[in-house]
């Protein structure tokens, strides 16, 4: 492929950098040696490297040119499918619907040490994020508690907790037919959570205990077995139906609630969905997740995107011995408790459509794919190994520092969705298209110089939070005329990182190989790299704004294509690079050079 063939010259490039550096040296090495001692020999030696590392800086010159002629190759390949693309999708498609598939397992099969995910299923790291929180969430973290509820939590908390520090069982479940459960509690923390979230006396009753399985609450469906019993289960008790609100895992005091995570989810997703089926619409799901071993605890939600479970994790590890986390700990119970009772009374809304007797029908899990943008490939400063190590958290990183921006397009989670055609794991965005978004910039004049002057007022605020989107060519800008306002979404923040970060060879190398598309002189993050598109893109004329607009994910390629383009124009205009670079130097400390501080200041 044309990808193994540049990654094959990327080593021979290196490979010759390599030599040239070792000649260098030896050249060093006989200049000393010539100081040291006249010597014809050594003259001769000396020349000999002279033109043996003149003749490396033509091959690596060499080398090069072919690296840019295969990069050229990939272009055009993937301009062709683009168009292709742009075919397709100019084809009537009525059926954009395909039915999400669960590989369903035991919940216990999804604790961290066993390395499994749930399929269909979205993650968001490994920490509390607060960037892609949806509505129902923000509600229920702005509930006001009562001081009585909250005095009942850190007396839940106090009984609760392990007589020793020392690994003990908090809980503990066996099975010796593989459904039927039988709890064992060998300390407080599961009765003291189980009456916590007890309110008998409410309408509907809501009820917690050890030892039930998810058929109980007829969750059948999901990425858990029906016969998962997680070690704490809440449901209200409607017209003898049994109904779930919420999944707790407890466990040995040696485990840490993070290690419990998984499973909790596997039990919370089947929840989920089970909410959905009985009448709520997906956005007024939600299920609380409680990870414990008596010392630390850990707070989650289950909530759907469609048919997706989404996990959102609220908070960090948190140790009751603390006094100022036992204070967060006893706020997310009492939190938690809220939230069960209010998902009661909206489950009660709809079951009087539901008989004692009638089982909740079957189900079919579907995905709407025109509403996504999936993104599949993530171009990250790190090896393919370590996307989901490495590049994915610092995308985290950069998102939750940009929380509060709605100009920043974020994602909604990241997995691995089966019955997709191609169910590689992927980063999941809401599509703008549908909602009127264009690629590019404006072509009129009046919403152009509008265009302008948002583009570099975004720009600012995102360097003021200190990030540098990096990638900032107009196929990563969408935009849309709201009568006669414009708004601007800046989208693929793949390469994104800190200002001051150093870039990796990797990510050089790639802005060597785009010809004066960048502005990047240092290989460290700084304004200048996204202010250079910012420069490139005012003062266009109309044939240049009109050739950079697009109105689907597949005209990037032509969208890019004719940047590149504006740029050699540029470039011609004034006279040659270097002449360009310093108009964009000048025009750089006139139009940001303390702005981004202000901003700062500002936020």
């Amino acid at each position: 492929s044309v990808e193994d063939e540049i990654a094959s010259v990327n080593k021979e490039i290196q490979q010759t950098s390599s030599r040239i550096d070792s000649y260098g040296e030896a050249i060093r090495k006989f200049q000393q040696k010539l100081k040291e001692a006249a010597s014809d020999e050594l003259s001769k030696e000396l020349e000999e490297a002279r033109q043996e590392k003149t003749q490396l800086r033509e091959n690596l010159r060499q080398l090069r040119e072919k690296e840019r002629q295969l990069r050229d190759k990939e272009l055009l390949i993937l301009s062709v499918s683009m168009r292709a693309a742009k075919i397709d999708d100019q084809t009537p498609n009525t059926n954009t619907t395909c039915e999400l598939k669960f590989e369903s397992l035991r919940a216990s099969a999804f604790i961290a040490s066993n390395g499994k995910h749930c399929s269909s299923c979205l993650y968001n790291g490994d920490k509390p994020i607060t960037f892609n929180h949806p509505e129902i969430i923000r509600r229920y973290l702005a509930v006001i508690i009562e001081e009585e509820t909250v005095n009942a939590a850190n007396y839940t908390i106090d009984k609760g907790l392990p007589r020793s520090i020392f690994p003990e069982k908090v809980s503990e479940t066996r099975s010796a037919t593989g459904v039927e459960i039988v709890p064992t509690i060998q300390q407080e923390t599961g009765k003291a959570l189980n009456t916590f979230f007890t309110i008998a006396q409410n309408d509907p009753g809501i009820f917690c205990s050890s030892g039930q399985t998810l058929k109980f609450v007829e969750s059948d469906y999901g990425p858990a077995t029906d016969i998962s019993s997680p070690d704490g289960l809440a449901w209200a008790v409607f017209s003898k139906r049994n109904l779930p609100l919420g999944c707790l895992e407890r466990k040995d005091s040696t485990l840490a609630p993070i290690e419990q995570v998984g499973q909790a989810f596997a039990s919370g997703a089947n929840l989920a969905l089970t909410q959905k089926r009985v009448g709520l619409a997906s956005s007024e799901v939600a299920i609380p997740l409680l990870m414990t071993n008596g010392h630390l605890y850990q707070f989650g939600m289950a909530t759907l995107l469609d048919d997706i479970p989404v996990l959102h994790l609220l908070t960090n590890v948190l140790d009751a011995n603390n006094p100022a986390a036992k204070v967060e700990i006893a706020k997310f119970l009492a939190m938690f408790r809220a939230c069960m009772r209010s998902q009661a009374e909206k489950l009660q809304n709809c079951v009087p459509t539901l008989t004692s007797a009638k089982k909740i029908e079957s189900p079919r899990f579907s995905f709407d794919k025109s509403r996504y943008h999936l993104k599949r490939k993530i171009f990250n400063r790190f090896p393919a190994i370590a996307v989901e190590r490495q590049a994915l958290p610092l995308l985290w990183d950069v998102f939750e520092t940009l929380s509060g921006l709605d100009e920043v397009v974020k994602p909604l989670g990241y997995g691995e969705l089966i019955g997709i055609e191609d169910s590689a794991k992927c980063l999941v965005f809401h599509n703008l298209y549908i909602d009127g978004f264009v690629m590019g910039v404006p072509s009129d004049e009046q919403k152009y110089l509008a265009f302008c002057e948002a583009l570099m007022l975004l720009t600012r605020k995102i360097h003021a939070r200190g990030v540098i989107h990096v990638d900032l060519y107009p196929s990563n800008i969408l935009w849309l005329d709201q009568n006669g306002e414009i708004t601007i979404r800046l989208i693929d923040w793949d390469a994104a990182t800190f200002k001051g970060q150093t870039y990796p060879e990797s990510m050089m190398e790639r802005f060597c190989g785009c010809k004066h598309q960048y502005y990047v002189p240092e290989p460290v993050a700084k304004a200048e790299n996204d202010a250079w598109h910012v420069f490139i893109l005012k003062d266009l004329n109309p044939d240049q704004r009109k050739s950079l607009q697009g109105t689907s994910a597949s005209e990037a390629c032509k969208v890019n294509s004719a940047y590149q383009r504006c740029i050699s124009e540029k470039i011609s205009l004034a006279g040659d690079i270097e002449e360009l670079h310093k108009a964009f130097l000048s025009w750089f400390q006139e139009s940001f050079s303390g702005h981004a501080a202000a901003v700062s200041v500002q936020h």
